[in-house]
């Protein structure tokens, strides 16, 4: 029981990271050259809360699938 704990909250982590990475990090380049260019409003800054969201919804939607039972893998 203990291994599927460990590996269930290591794939959590992998996907929420995983997901930050391809999201977060990326728009955060996109914001940096544009920087160089005009400048950054603010407002440009709120697209992070919505990629926080969604990784806690996909954390959240993990977590529920995992540890509650409700997918049974076929082992």
């Amino acid at each position: 029981m203990a291994v599927r704990n460990i590996s269930g909250w290591l794939l959590i982590i992998l996907v929420t990271l995983f997901y930050l990475k391809e999201t977060a990090l990326n728009y955060w380049f996109y914001i940096g050259n544009k920087a160089d260019v005009e400048g950054i409003m603010l407002t440009e800054y709120l697209p992070f809360l919505l990629f926080a969201l969604g990784a806690f919804i996909i954390a959240l939607g993990m977590y529920i699938l995992i540890f509650l039972k409700l997918f049974k893998p076929k082992i």
